[in-house]
């Protein structure tokens, strides 16, 4: 396989010289006309929990917007992060990994921070932040996908080592019903119903149910008779999913519910479909937003978070089960002011409560229970503030900083400073520095980290400290290039000789280099090219084995005529642990009526199915059962309806 650099190269050309010459045909408004912040300089709201443009953001910002979603045919939150330069998602059964800039989780632990409208999701057993289809939202729902780079615990506290991704819902409007109903490979289907209406006297809603079934593939490599295993198994890797949204807002006030279920197989070298994990994710957020005056705005949100994960082992007429319930409780309260000149400031303070981490396991023939434990409660407190100050018409600094504590661990404080220069015009320089951490989850308070085995007592924070100078450059309204070079130092859990749970030293830096082009008709274009070098331990090896060192991806929608649209994507990366490189294509058409409420979104994932594997951690690769395969070639269509 050539250089995914070097692909990179030849596809963005390729693929430029066919936007351009789709966009010139087309007869609708120009969208030169259209000013640079409604185009590639959008409002971001997740840097500092209050809404201002991505170049006045103290971190370097990447956002996604609702119609690329959709003409690109991304049906997971993971399918939108897997686009972005950096990001490599490990599709390893049942759940999904995110990695960031060459740190790759191996186990049930997250280092990125996962918001809706910024309100933190990641449950509170694990500390995972859902991104695949266990992702609770439906991403019709959604607005905007934002990524903001770079240690961020000095606003969001734990888990926030390597970022924070923020999701941002679509405001309720004046849409009575919609519908969708969609089908594909592996005997998957799914129904959305949804409803949004604006009512007299100020009060807005919206609702949205669905249900999506799957059978879903063999999941593992073909060749398990090498292993011991003559049939590969069939109908293991089923998946049962359902979620409900509720929304409402009046005036100051807003409050939003999300639930959802979800029953997925495990497909393991055992032919039984009661080898699967079932979770259930519920959030609850009631916010208050009232504006003193022009300048002052206080918000007040109370919070609650539930988490259920069951897993459920099958096998020789006997079921084995262990189960997780946790609850969580919360308030956060904070002030933004611009009233002093120069000065955006905001401060706060947030309290959550996880009163209820349950263990229980349960077997034999009878599946009675057999052991139950109340795993450690925790309480979280933080402090936090940052004041961006204006210097003068082109520089800019900010500082903040946030104090947390963790019961039964020390106060941890988590700066953040960056310096922002702009010519007013075409570039923005930013540079900036931060640290975050990660607690241990409920456990490995507990005593076991998610393998099971057990560490040593001492129990302590993982840590991350970054460094980050990223140059964003507009030649035109319609382009844009930047650059970012960062340096991560970081302490994270792995594994000594003799099994024993320590923090191991792990660096990474690495550049990313993104380029995006609009043209008029709608033609879009995004590339990037990534490179990452990683030093570590021999204890942390294999979560740097486990990172490409080099990534190359592009995007592109091509308007075919008025109405039609076709969405490419290429993603290629380089050998990761035992896994190899992969180059994958993927290829959405799509089509709307908007007259009579209709579209119809149609998809090839994998074109040449190529079947890329993704490596479990490099000290059991070697290890049976095999690594898993992902689906290979897949085919998908959608009919969608709203009036």
């Amino acid at each position: 396989m050539l250089k995914p650099i070097k692909w990179a190269v030849l596809c963005t050309s390729a693929l430029a010289a066919v936007c351009s010459y789709a966009a010139d045909g087309q007869n609708a408004v120009q969208l030169a006309a259209l000013s640079l912040d409604t185009l590639l300089d959008m409002p971001v709201s997740g840097a500092s929990k209050f809404s201002q443009r991505a170049s006045e953001a103290p971190a370097s910002v990447v956002v996604i917007r609702a119609d690329e979603i959709r003409a690109m045919g991304w049906r997971t939150l993971a399918d939108v992060l897997s686009s972005l330069p950096g990001f490599e998602v490990s599709r390893r059964r049942p759940y999904t990994s995110l990695g960031v800039r060459g740190f790759v989780p191996l186990g049930l632990t997250s280092w990125v921070v996962l918001a809706i409208d910024g309100v933190r999701i990641n449950d509170n057993i694990f500390g995972v932040a859902p991104v695949g289809s266990e992702f609770p939202l439906d991403l019709d729902l959604v607005e905007r996908v934002e990524f903001i780079s770079g240690p961020a615990s000095a606003v969001y506290g734990a888990n926030a080592l390597l970022g924070v991704v923020n999701v941002v819902t679509r405001a309720p409007g004046s849409r009575s019903l919609e519908a969708s109903l969609a089908a594909g490979s592996g005997a998957s289907r799914s129904l959305r119903v949804g409803t949004s209406r604006r009512l007299e006297g100020g009060l807005s809603f919206a609702a949205s149910v669905s249900r999506t079934l799957s059978r879903g593939g063999p999941g593992f490599a073909p060749d398990l008779e090498a292993a011991g295993v003559p049939d590969a198994p069939r109908g293991t890797d089923f998946e049962r999913r359902s979620s409900v949204y509720l929304r409402a807002e009046q005036g100051p006030v807003s409050a939003w519910l999300l639930h959802s279920e979800r029953d997925k197989g495990i497909p393991a070298p055992f032919p039984d479909a009661r080898i699967k994990e079932l979770d259930e994710q519920t959030q609850f957020n009631v916010m208050w937003q009232h504006w003193h005056d022009a300048d002052n705005q206080l918000t007040v949100r109370g919070f609650f978070r539930g988490y259920d994960f069951q897993n459920d082992i099958g096998m020789l007429g006997e079921t084995d089960s262990a189960s997780l319930n946790g609850r969580g409780w919360g308030i956060e309260a904070r002030w933004f002011t611009t009233s002093i000149r120069g000065h955006k400031l905001v401060a706060g303070a947030e309290l959550e409560w996880s009163p209820q981490v349950r263990l229980s396991q349960s077997g034999g023939p009878d599946g009675r229970a057999i052991a139950e434990d109340t795993l450690p409660k925790s309480r979280r407190t933080g402090l936090f503030f940052e004041d961006q100050l204006e210097l003068s018409d082109q520089w800019s600094v900010s500082a903040g900083g946030r104090s947390d504590i963790t019961s039964g661990y020390a106060r941890q404080f988590s700066p953040r400073i960056g310096l922002n220069w702009h010519d007013g015009k075409t570039m923005v320089v930013k540079l900036t520095h931060g640290r975050a951490f990660r607690p241990p989850n409920a456990l490995e308070l507990a005593g076991m980290d998610a393998s099971g085995a057990v560490p040593d007592a001492n129990v302590r924070n993982e840590r991350v400290v970054g460094d980050e100078l990223a140059v964003e450059w507009w030649p035109g309204a319609q382009e844009r290039v930047k650059l970012s070079v960062y340096h991560n130092r970081a302490m994270l859990a792995a594994r000594d000789a003799v099994g024993r749970r320590i923090l191991s030293p792990t660096t990474a830096q690495g550049a990313d280099l993104e380029v995006e082009r609009l043209w008029s008709g709608g033609a879009r274009l995004r590339a990037s090219a990534s490179v990452v070098g990683t030093s570590d331990s021999d204890a942390a090896r294999s979560i740097a084995s486990s990172a490409p060192s080099r990534m190359a991806k592009v995007g592109a929608v091509v308007p075919l005529d008025h109405a039609w649209r076709l969405g490419a994507e290429w993603q290629a990366a380089s050998r990761r642990a035992t896994a190899p490189g992969y180059g994958i294509v993927n290829l959405t058409l799509s089509r709307a009526w908007p007259v009579h409420g209709w579209s119809v979104v149609a998809g090839i994932a994998d074109l040449f199915d190529r079947r890329r594997s993704d490596p479990w951690a490099a000290a059991t690769a070697a290890a049976w059962p095999p690594p898993p395969l992902q689906d290979g070639r897949r085919w998908s269509l959608r009919l969608d309806y709203a009036f």
